[in-house]
């Protein structure tokens, strides 16, 4: 989850955020409207700075001077492709020997043809083709270099189990 003002949202659900246009003479003053995958919406206060952090901090935007890493260009589908996984959890990827690409949760290691890792065998095969993957690579790829995104120092939320042992 991930804090916008006073709200938290799912970043995974989140489609896009845009200046709220209109204030309604009625209606709480905000500054930016959410609008979630599912057709809903929220109104949130926010400024810009906090907005721009938040979204950076989550993996949703790549820093502002941020270079594409290692010189490895994306086409904006891949970019698109890459980015859902990694706010799914999955931070590798690599290419079998048959040249299909996936993408893995934990740190997957080669077996002979293919890669496998101890994420409960089931890697995301990707959609898009990656020419700067090989098979011969000697290790995979970490999806959030090759999107130039930081990657969170701490879950983005705790489990309510988490808080109520720490009060």
């Amino acid at each position: 989850m991930i804090k916008l003002g006073d709200a938290y949202f799912d970043p995974a659900a989140i489609e896009a955020i845009y200046p709220d246009p209109v204030v309604f003479p009625d209606s709480p003053p905000c500054d930016y409207i959410v609008s979630m995958d599912s057709g809903c919406s929220a109104n949130i206060k926010i400024n810009e700075d906090e907005l721009e952090a938040a979204l950076i901090n989550a993996g949703l935007l790549p820093l502002p001077d941020a270079d594409e890493p290692e010189g490895i260009p994306l086409t904006e589908a891949q970019r698109h492709e890459l980015a859902g996984l990694y706010r799914a959890g999955y931070l590798y990827m690599a290419k079998d020997i048959n040249g299909c690409s996936y993408a893995y949760i934990d740190v997957p290691e080669k077996h002979g043809a293919y890669w496998d890792s101890h994420d409960n065998g089931k890697p995301q095969r990707l959609t898009e083709d990656y020419d700067f993957l090989a098979y011969e690579d000697e290790h995979p790829a970490f999806i959030p270099t090759v999107l130039g995104a930081p990657v969170p120092p701490a879950p983005l939320f705790t489990s309510d189990s988490e808080v109520q042992d720490g009060d």
